[in-house]
């Protein structure tokens, strides 16, 4: 049943993400994208939701359907930015850097290679 959670939940990430984009303009490059407002806004609901699920104020299943489904389509950075604060509070400073600088600067050398790849190959 998770999964149909996940599901509906994504399609609805998904729409509010594209919508939210058409209302800014999809002003990519800019300070305050759609980009940005979604992940700045996803980490809120996700650090709230999170924290609500920790004193057993929400159901398992909501907390899915909320965190994977809406803000998993929603942006992916909210999981990223919840998964840092767990290494914090855990003290693994160490994990915490080496994941951090994996996924800023894994993820921009992986999209700049991607960009390349496609560059050499569709002259």
């Amino acid at each position: 049943m998770q999964i149909l959670y996940v599901a509906i939940g994504g399609a609805i990430g998904a729409m509010a993400r594209y919508l939210l984009g058409l209302l800014m303009h999809n002003n990519a490059g800019q300070v305050l994208s759609s980009t940005t407002v979604v992940n700045l806004t996803g980490c809120f609901i996700m650090g709230l939701i999170f924290e609500i699920f920790r004193h057993n104020l929400i159901h398992n299943d909501l907390r899915i359907f909320i965190c994977v489904g809406i803000l998993g389509a929603f942006t992916t950075f909210s999981a990223f930015s919840q998964e840092a604060i767990y290494l914090l509070e855990k003290q693994e400073v160490l994990k915490f850097t080496a994941y951090i600088s994996l996924n800023l600067i894994g993820s921009l050398l992986a999209a700049f290679l991607g960009i390349i790849l496609i560059k050499t190959f569709a002259k």
